[in-house]
């Protein structure tokens, strides 16, 4: 396997994206006999090499991020993926989000203290080749409610 991100949801569950595919991993030993990855919703767009995270919201309600990564070229696009409280895929599909200020691969994203901010970090951007690792990205989410701010830089 080649250019995929993996996020931990929360304590139970371990969520990879990969090309265009999506696949989930219960780690509750309690409701199950053998660790599988099982099969989500696919991606609306083809990406590897793509950047990964999750926004905690304060209802237990949370979202998975993807950002940029390369396709069929590299791209500036994010896609959100709303998970309930209780596990449950919101929809049963991943939302395309905002647009990242630059095409990028090979980002990182890592969760603030409060849990609903991600910081889009470390990326690459072959478009121009360019190396964008110095700049960095805030994702946010407003308390309460579900959607995104633009992203700054």
């Amino acid at each position: 396997m080649f250019g995929h991100c993996l996020t931990k949801v929360n304590e139970t569950m371990l969520v990879l994206t990969t090309i265009s595919q999506t696949y989930f991993m219960n780690l509750d030993v309690n409701q199950v006999d053998e660790l599988n990855w099982n099969p989500g919703p696919n991606m609306t767009k083809s990406r590897t090499q793509h950047s990964c995270g999750v926004i905690d919201f304060s209802d237990g309600a949370k979202v998975v991020i993807v950002a940029g990564g390369a396709g069929d070229d590299q791209l500036r696009s994010t896609e959100l993926l709303w998970i309930e409280s209780n596990g449950f895929i919101i929809g049963s599909e991943w939302l395309e989000g905002p647009q990242l200020p630059e095409e990028h691969i090979n980002g990182q994203m890592i969760q603030y203290p409060d849990k609903e901010s991600l910081t889009a970090l470390g990326m690459y951007n072959s478009v121009v080749g360019e190396d964008v690792s110095t700049r960095a990205y805030t994702i946010t989410c407003v308390q309460g409610k579900k959607y995104l701010n633009t992203l700054q830089e």
